[in-house]
Parts: structure tokens; sequence; C-alpha cells
């Protein structure tokens, strides 16, 4: 199965239109000119905006035609912003674990998983600090970690190497390649750095 988009999508008098197909386990990039809609377009497949006309479905399961639509905390979607939005009078721990708390499991249960993400990003250890005590790439890794714990369905990543600095982000990509080797999640990236779409993404679409 996977998330299908053919959908007419903007804000305001903004129009744009995309179409697409993205299967379980693919990764696909997502270019375009500053103000082409490429973080808008990510926001309407998590439901943060509304389509304006076609639809967008996950796995057979209408998200948004216009009629139908499911609220954003029912997607199974998840937005890694570029702003990240950490929270940052949690601990690392907490805040990756977050996500299974407000899906209803237990404190022991979401620590544990938040523990095994953040092993996975290189952040053993890091579990008691706060995230303004992080560097920008050590914070990248936690909204990583954040993201992937709830094994979404859809992972979309919004310029998720926009904070760190150039020679950081070869390091970032393969903790990203690694996180995503094995998962089911179907994944959209946007990103200005042509190398980050060749090094993750197989498929790519120009907006």
């Amino acid at each position: 199965m996977t998330l299908q988009v053919d959908a007419t999508f903007g804000r305001g008098g903004f129009n744009r239109h995309a179409a697409f197909e993205v299967a379980p386990g693919a990764v696909l990039g997502l270019v375009g000119a500053n103000g082409s809609g490429k973080s808008t377009l990510l926001h309407t497949i998590a439901g943060i905006d509304r389509v304006r006309s076609g639809r967008i479905v996950l796995d057979g399961q209408v998200l948004d035609d216009g009629t139908e639509f499911v609220e954003p905390q029912d997607r199974r979607c998840v937005v890694v912003f570029q702003d990240l939005r950490l929270f940052p009078a949690m601990s690392v721990l907490d805040n990756v674990a977050y996500g299974p708390r407000s899906h209803g499991a237990p404190r022991a249960d979401a620590h544990a998983r938040a523990r095994e993400a953040l092993a996975k990003v290189g952040l053993a250890g890091f579990e008691g600090r706060r995230p303004d005590g992080l560097s920008g790439g050590e914070r990248q890794r936690v909204a990583i970690a954040r993201a992937v714990v709830t094994n979404p369905a859809v992972l979309l990543l919004d310029e998720p190497f926009a904070s760190v600095d150039a020679d950081s982000r070869p390091g970032l990509r393969e903790v990203l390649r690694g996180v995503l080797t094995g998962s089911e999640a179907r994944t959209v990236i946007v990103s200005h750095d042509p190398s980050d779409i060749a090094d993750l993404a197989a498929t790519v679409v120009r907006l």
C-alpha cells in the first residue's frame, strides 16, 4: 500500500498541484524554488492545511478529499519542522517519549522506546540533558528520534538539516539513512541541498 497524493493545495491566493506515490520504505525528495509550496505540501499531507481539490490517500484510506477529512492526530503522519519545535522545559528523554506517551503508552514503556530511538541516532547518554544545552546537530538528532519513535506510517522532513553547518550534514544524513533502513515509513524530504536529496531519496518530484 502507498501514500498517494493527487491534489491542489495552497494558502491564500497561492495554488499548486502535486501528484505522486510513495511506497512503504521508500524516500521521495521534494525540490523547488523558495515559495514553490514545498512546506505547504508537507503540511497538507499532515493535515495542518486542507486540500483545495483532489485527494490524499494512505493505504486506501482517504485522508482529505475536500469532503472526508482525517484529523492530523489520527493520520500516523509525523513532521520534522525546520525549527524542530523541541520542548525546551523537557529533558531529551521526555521530548522523545512524548509521542508514545500522548498515544497512551505507559511511562516506563515510552521511556524504553525513547532510549532505543536515542541510541539509534547516537545520543545514548544524553537522556537527562535539555535542548538548550545541545548543539544544533544534537538537537536535530533528538528531533529525528522523536519523529521515528512512534513508527509513523508517513515521515515528513522539512529541511531537516537547515539548522546545522555544512560540515555536520554528511554525518546527519548518515544517521537518518541508518534510521530509515528497514523502516516501513513512506518518507518525503524537502531540502535546498541537492546532496540531501541525492543521498537519501530514490525519487524526486519538482514543484
